[in-house]
């Protein structure tokens, strides 16, 4: 067939692959469309939707009359599965989730 198509002119073929890309596409959008949100499609958009939203606050308090606030908030830029630790209105560090277990967990322990 492709042989065949060679006789015609180059702006023949190229409409006609044209025309072929456009059903072809129209064909797959309509597809996904009946096909509905699949569950990774509506995970990256929840997480999208997430960013800057605080998940955890408080203060913390020393023995000599220092008070540090702090919060974690997803990261507004990068990727949508990090966290920013902000420490008195400064981001002190930009971490995934596990890192930001530990980093809270070694200093509960350490503070018991």
């Amino acid at each position: 067939m492709l042989t065949a198509l060679l006789r015609y002119p180059r702006r023949e073929r190229s409409a006609i692959a044209q025309a072929w890309a456009r059903r072809s596409h129209a064909a797959q959008s309509e597809a996904r469309i009946a096909r509905g949100q699949d569950a990774d499609t509506v995970r990256r958009r929840a997480l999208h939707d997430a960013r800057g939203q605080l998940v955890r606050e408080g203060v913390t308090y020393f023995g000599n009359g220092r008070v540090i606030p702090w919060e974690v908030r997803r990261s507004l830029i990068g990727r949508v599965d990090q966290f920013d630790i902000i420490v008195s209105g400064y981001v002190w560090r930009t971490c995934g989730a596990r890192r930001v277990n530990a980093i809270f967990s070694a200093r509960l322990v350490a503070a018991a």
